[in-house]
C-alpha cells in the first residue's frame, strides 16, 4: 500500500516534464534512525564513539494507522535492556483507537 502523504502540486498547475504532482509514503520502508553509544574505558573515547541503529515499525501498526504517518521527522527513541522491565508511565505506547 502507498498512502498519499500531500499533494505536492494542485490541480491548474503548469508543471515540467518530470515535476512530482503526488508524494507517496512507502509503507514497508518506514523507519527511525538513532545512535547509541558505546561502553569505553575513558570519558574522552566514549564521546567519540556511537553506534548507528535503524529500527522498523511492525508493518500492521503502520498499515493501521498510516493516516498518521509522517515521513522526515525528528524522533527519540527509548531504549530498554532488560526484556522483564516495564515502561514508565510516561513512555507506555499510547496509540489512538
Amino acid at each position: 500500500m502507498w498512502p498519499l502523504q500531500y499533494r505536492v502540486a494542485q490541480p491548474g498547475e503548469v508543471l515540467a516534464g518530470g515535476a512530482k504532482v503526488l508524494n507517496l509514503v512507502d509503507l514497508g520502508d518506514v523507519y527511525l534512525t538513532f545512535f547509541l553509544p558505546e561502553t569505553v574505558e575513558t570519558a574522552s573515547e566514549r564521546q567519540k564513539m556511537m553506534f548507528r541503529v535503524k529500527v522498523q515499525i511492525n508493518h500492521d501498526l503502520l498499515h493501521k494507522y498510516f493516516k498518521q504517518v509522517k515521513t522526515g521527522l525528528l524522533g527519540v527513541a527509548w531504549l530498554k535492556n532488560d526484556s522483564n522491565a516495564t515502561w514508565p508511565e510516561n513512555l507506555q505506547i499510547k496509540v489512538p483507537e
